[in-house]
């Protein structure tokens, strides 16, 4: 209701997500020199830092120390940072989930409070749209995507399960600062300006209460907004959607 009265929607960070799996790429180990040199500049700043606890300690000692270090922590390395991922990416960017389909039955039970909510539908051609980011289509796959060290992968956040093609999503990605905080439920939601001239039709779910219908219809009276009622089937599970003149 807040995009259709205040022009303002939703950018939510990844932790906030249901899926677990969510910005969570799949546990991948670095490379053995890799990380082995990451050790060897971090004990070369510790030496230059605190000489004194190193004195007396060979190079060749020092080695060694590092190279077991090394094997003993890679993999757990891998696994803090696996865990470490969603949050941090959390401090700094958002996500607004969008989709090509407004007549799958799962999505109107999940994400539109069990047919009693709406869906909107955007104009992605408008100026005012394309300028407020670019959606990426999702990745659906098998498997999470992997995340190299030497090189990230830019992709890792588009990834989600296959099971969940149904949700034919895209997602627009953004900074978090350029946002303005909000508090809900004790956690940070960031909501950002998108002008109501980029809603092309409201489709409005067929148990939806009354009073939220009639604000919908006032809201959008005198717009050039399209406004649709979604009607089930009375032969099978799918919905149909009858204008409302």
């Amino acid at each position: 209701m807040d995009i259709l009265e205040n022009e303002r929607i939703a950018i939510t960070p990844p932790e906030r997500f249901k899926d677990p799996f969510e910005f969570r790429p799949q546990k991948t180990l670095p490379d053995q020199t890799y990380f082995k040199q990451a050790i060897k500049e971090a004990a070369e700043q510790e030496q230059r830092e605190s000489p004194e606890f190193f004195r007396g300690v060979d190079a060749k000692r020092i080695s060694k120390i590092e190279e077991s270090f090394a094997k003993n922590n890679i993999v757990p390395f891998a696994e803090q940072f696996q865990d470490f991922l969603p949050g941090e990416t959390s401090k700094h960017f958002g996500v607004l989930c969008l989709s090509t389909n407004n007549n799958e039955n799962l999505m109107w039970y999940h994400y539109a409070d069990g047919h009693r909510g709406f869906v909107i539908e955007f104009e992605s051609e408008h100026k005012d749209f394309q300028e407020f980011g670019t959606p990426y289509e999702v990745i659906y796959s098998d498997k999470p995507s992997s995340y190299n060290f030497e090189n990230p992968s830019p992709d890792f956040w588009r990834v989600k399960p296959f099971y969940l093609k149904y949700e034919a999503e895209y997602r627009i990605l953004f900074r978090l600062p350029n946002s303005t905080p909000y508090q809900t439920g004790g956690k940070p939601l960031f909501l950002a300006r998108l002008p109501r001239a980029c809603v092309k039709a409201v489709y409005l779910g067929h148990r939806m209460e009354k009073g939220g219908h009639e604000k919908i219809l006032q809201l959008l009276k005198g717009t050039s907004v399209s406004k649709f009622d979604a009607i089930p089937s009375r032969e099978d599970y799918t919905l149909s959607f009858r204008e409302i003149k």
